[in-house]
Order: structure tokens, then sequence, then C-alpha cells
């Protein structure tokens, strides 16, 4: 799934949020948008779901302009988690399988049993009586309420399960610290290899490993590259990634 944005700008209120933006999505690749709040990371992402359509410039999806296609057609292209993702008051099982409600049928207690040990939840899981089939939210009698963290790793897992072609995950790991966060988009990673993959995040130890790395600051790229690439440039990040490192170590 080819992905591109030429010469995009984007203003509310007269104030530009995306400027002169121009991106190619490499297909297939693990892709990282990187920037400090504020930066323009979010609207990219809506306008790439066409979730806003006031921009100048174009958006891509296979060679055809992203306004020719169907909003059925974009949401079935796209899986995605962000910061304010759903929080569902039905079993773990139901929380994660409705990710790709084409599949349940074909969904096995295997392959959720390895989506929860990628996403670090499977030991606590295994700890409940009713384990995947526990009952979540307030909204159910006896009814178990997850902390931030653990209902992130369950909006995670959803996405996990989408035979969507391309996922995007923005910053929805906010309440992990740093090293739980790199561990689950390492993993993440892993298993969609086989996908057209963006993070979104301010974090930079979570997308060392990205194939491409878009480097976000006031609605503009302005570095591209790996990560080797941009440390050898000595430029914004990675000043910015000698400034983080330590919250890693």
């Amino acid at each position: 799934m080819k992905l591109e944005a030429k010469n995009v700008n984007v203003s509310i209120a007269g104030k530009p949020i995306v400027q002169n933006l121009s991106l190619d999505i490499p297909e297939k690749k693990f892709s990282a948008l990187l920037g400090a709040n504020g930066s323009g990371k979010t609207t990219i992402i809506k306008l790439i779901l066409g979730l806003y359509s006031g921009y100048e410039g174009e958006i891509l999806l296979n060679g055809k302009s992203l306004k020719d296609y169907k909003l059925a057609d974009i949401n079935a292209t796209f899986s995605n988690v962000f910061q304010d993702f759903a929080k569902y008051s039905m079993s773990i099982r139901d929380n994660i399988e409705i990710g790709d409600i084409n599949a349940v049928e074909a969904m096995t207690d295997e392959k959720l049993n390895q989506i929860v040990d990628d996403i670090n939840l499977k030991e606590q899981i295994e700890k409940l009586d009713k384990g995947l089939d526990t009952q979540l939210g307030k909204i159910n009698e006896n009814g178990l309420d997850l902390s931030g963290g653990q209902w992130q790793k369950i909006a995670i897992a959803r996405t996990m399960v989408s035979s969507s072609p391309v996922r995007i995950l923005d910053e929805p790991t906010s309440a992990l610290d740093p090293i739980s966060e790199s561990e689950v988009y390492q993993n993440f990673q892993r298993i969609s290899k086989e996908y057209t993959t963006i993070f979104v995040t301010h974090r930079l130890a979570s997308v060392k490993e990205a194939d491409e790395i878009f480097v976000l600051e006031g609605g503009t790229i302005i570095e591209r590259g790996s990560h080797k690439e941009l440390i050898d440039k000595g430029e914004k990040y990675c000043k910015m990634y000698e400034t983080q490192k330590g919250w890693y170590v």
C-alpha cells in the first residue's frame, strides 16, 4: 500500500499547522513520525486517515487522491490506535477480537495468547479465574477495571489482530514507562513485518529500528533517514537522542 503526501499545507484559524509536507511512506516497512508536542504529528495522521479534508496539496493512496476514496475504503485500509482509544465493557477476548470482526471465527486461543504475550499481558491474564473471558469495565457486574497501561496494551492487541494493510500507532503507550513502551513497540514491529507500519511518538528509543524516521518540527519535516544516518548527521535527531537515552538505562 503506497502512501504519499505532496506539498501539503494545513492552517487552522490562520495558524500554519502543517507546512509544505512531502513524504512517502515505504510499503511494508516500519516508519516513524517523531517530534515534540505541537510538531504536527497527529494532524498528519488525521490527514492520512481522511479525517480532515481542509488541506492544500495532495495525499495519495496507491497513486490515487485520498479524496477520491470512500471513507469505508479508507477505514478498511488502516488499523490504528490513538491515545484516546476505546475501552469496551466486554471480555478481554472480545476487546481484542473486535479489531477484526471478520476474522473472529478463525481466531484461536493460541493466536490470542501469543498476542497478549507479545504485549506482556499473558502472565496477568493467566492469573485471572476466567482468563481471556474475564469481563472488563464497570458496567458489567464484577467487571475488572484495568490500569491505564493495561488498557493501552489491550488497544494495541486489537490492532495486532486486524488484517488492514496499514497499521498506525499514534502515541498509544503514553501511560507506560519508556522501557515498557520500547518493549511493546519492538514486539509490535516484529509481528508486523508484512504490514506498512507507522509509529507516532516523541520517545526516540521506540523508533531506533525504524526503516525510515521522519523528524517533525513546526509542521514540517526537518530530517529523515534511519537511526544510524540521523545520528551520523549530528543534528536535531542526534541531540534529541542524547537527551533521552538516559531514560532507558
